[in-house]
């Protein structure tokens, strides 16, 4: 899980790895300090129905803009 920069999605910053909750419906995460401004959510999952994985990272960017004031 990430946290991109809206207006410049190069730079990111990355959650807590250590999730209170992971599961295909909800992830639930410490979030890091970030400055202020506008991010958006990143979530990089190898996750697939069942228990298997896919073979290449698949990126998540939630649409709505977060932000910091």
């Amino acid at each position: 899980m990430y946290f991109v920069l809206a207006n410049n999605p190069v730079y990111r910053e990355k959650a807590d790895t250590h999730y209170a909750e992971n599961t295909p419906t909800k992830v639930i995460a410490k979030t890091p300090n970030i400055a202020a401004g506008k991010w958006k959510l990143r979530i990089v999952t190898q996750y697939s129905s069942g228990s298997t994985f896919t073979k290449d990272p698949r990126t998540i960017d939630f649409a709505p803009v977060l932000t910091v004031p």
